[in-house]
């Protein structure tokens, strides 16, 4: 309900890197500004939700997760 898992396939192998989440700011005390939108939150911090932010940060940690998980010989 409103949190979805993002995952990316390494070799064969599937790894949940990150959760897509609803994100809502009632009033900004500054401007009153409402806004609401996604955010990406990794286990290296929050992503804005979008393709091309996903993508980059999915080939700059591949190499990790497929040591973490084991290469596929």
């Amino acid at each position: 309900a409103g949190t979805s898992k993002i995952k990316a396939i390494k070799d064969g192998k599937q790894v949940e890197f990150a959760k897509r989440t609803n994100l809502q700011i009632d009033k900004n005390h500054i401007n009153g500004v409402t806004t609401r939108g996604k955010i990406v939150m990794t286990p290296h911090g929050f992503i804005n939700d979008d393709d091309k932010e996903i993508k980059a940060y999915k080939n700059s940690h591949a190499e990790a997760w497929r040591e973490v998980l084991g290469g596929v010989d």
